[in-house]
C-alpha cells in the first residue's frame, strides 16, 4: 500500500517534465528565428518577440499548479530571460544619451541636420504641428494631410513635396525627382538643399511608407504562408526600388531614407539597407525605450531614419505625441 502511495505521483512529474520541455524548446527556436533574423517566417516573426515571451509566461502561469514551483518558475522565468537577450529594448534603454557637444560643434560649422520621420496617423496636422515644434531640417512623413493642408502651416522657409500619403517636408529648397510619380504609392523621392547647411549641399531624401505584412495569426492555415510570403515580396521589392533611388543620383550624394517601415528591427528585410552602407541611426546613436508603435503603449520600433556613409549619426531620440499612434523618430546627422 505504501509502495503504491509513493509511485502516484510518477506520471504526473513525467508529464510536468514533459510539457516543460516542449515549451522551452518551443521559445528557444522561436528566440532563435528573431536572433538570427532567419526569413520566409513572416507569420511567426511578424509579432514582437515580447508577445511570444508574454504568451509563455502566461502558460507558466496558469499550468503551475500541474507543474510545481520549480517548473513553474522556470517557464516562467526563461521566457523574460530570452527577452532580454533578444529584444532590442533593454540595451537602448540602459545606454546614455548621446554627447551632446559633437552636436553642437557640427551646428556650429553649418554641418548638422536635425531629421523627424512621422506617421502623421491619419493625417492629424496637430502631430505635424508637434514636428515642426522640435525645431527640424527635414520631416519625412506618411498618412499627410496633403498639399492644401499642409501648406496652411509649414513655417516661414520650410517647402514641401509629396504624393499619396509621403511626403517631404524640408527648411530651404526641395523639388520632386523625375521619378517620384511613379513611386507615389509607397514612396516620394526629393532633391533638397536644406538652407542650414553651409555651404550649400544637395541631398537625396526618400519618405516610405512600406505596405504591412500579412497580420493573420492562423499559422497552421497554408494560406496564411502564401499569403505572406506575397506580400514579403512585394515589401522586398520596396527596399530594392528605395535603395535604387538613392544610388540614382550619384555616389557622392548624401542619402536618408525613412519612414513606416511596417517592419521590427530583427526582420531580415533590412539586411540591404545594413549591406548597401546605410546606418540605422537609431541602433548607432540611441538611447531610451526605442519603440514607435503604438503611441500610447508602444512594443515595436517599425519607424526609422537611415543615412548612408555621407552622413555621421550623432543621436536619436524617440519622441511622443498624443496626436498619432505612432512617436516620431529624432535623428542629427552630420554631414561628411
Amino acid at each position: 500500500m505504501v509502495a503504491e502511495v509513493t509511485r502516484h505521483p510518477r506520471p504526473r512529474r513525467r508529464l510536468a517534465t514533459a510539457i516543460v520541455a516542449v515549451l522551452l524548446a518551443s521559445l528557444l527556436a522561436i528566440a532563435l528565428l528573431y536572433a538570427l533574423r532567419i526569413p520566409g517566417l513572416d507569420p511567426i516573426t511578424i509579432w514582437p518577440f515580447t508577445l511570444w515571451a508574454g504568451l509563455f509566461m502566461t502558460l507558466g502561469i496558469v499550468l503551475a499548479p500541474l507543474l510545481g514551483l520549480k517548473r513553474g518558475v522556470l517557464v516562467i522565468g526563461m521566457p523574460l530571460l530570452a527577452a532580454l537577450l533578444v529584444c532590442e529594448e533593454p540595451r537602448f534603454m540602459l545606454k546614455s544619451p548621446a554627447d551632446a557637444a559633437p552636436v553642437q560643434a557640427a551646428a556650429q560649422r553649418g554641418k548638422l541636420l536635425r531629421v523627424i520621420s512621422l506617421n502623421c496617423g491619419g493625417g492629424n496636422t496637430l502631430a505635424v504641428q508637434e514636428a515642426f515644434a522640435l525645431d527640424p531640417d527635414v520631416i519625412l512623413l506618411q498618412e499627410s494631410p496633403g498639399t492644401a493642408i499642409l501648406s496652411g502651416i509649414l513655417p516661414e522657409g520650410w517647402r514641401q513635396v509629396g504624393g499619396g500619403d509621403c511626403w517631404v517636408l524640408v527648411r530651404g529648397k526641395v523639388t520632386s525627382t523625375e521619378h517620384s510619380r511613379d513611386l507615389a504609392n509607397r514612396m516620394h523621392v526629393a532633391l533638397a538643399t536644406p538652407s542650414r547647411l553651409a555651404p550649400p549641399r544637395p541631398i537625396a531624401i526618400i519618405s516610405v511608407h512600406i505596405v504591412h505584412p500579412s497580420l493573420r495569426p492562423e499559422i497552421w492555415r497554408p494560406s496564411v504562408w502564401r499569403e505572406a510570403e506575397a506580400i514579403r515580396q512585394a515589401r522586398a521589392t520596396t527596399i530594392e526600388t528605395m535603395l535604387r533611388e538613392g544610388d540614382r543620383y550619384g555616389e557622392d550624394l548624401p542619402v536618408i531614407l525613412g519612414g513606416d517601415f511596417n517592419t521590427g528591427d530583427h526582420d531580415s528585410l533590412l539586411l540591404p539597407l545594413e549591406q548597401a552602407g546605410f546606418t540605422d541611426a537609431f541602433v548607432a546613436t540611441g538611447s531610451g525605450c526605442p519603440n514607435t508603435i503604438v503611441s500610447d503603449f508602444p512594443l515595436e520600433r517599425i519607424d526609422y531614419v537611415w543615412a548612408n556613409e555621407r552622413f555621421a549619426p550623432l543621436s536619436a531620440r524617440i519622441v511622443f505625441t498624443p496626436h498619432s499612434d505612432h512617436r516620431m523618430v529624432v535623428a542629427e546627422l552630420a554631414v561628411r
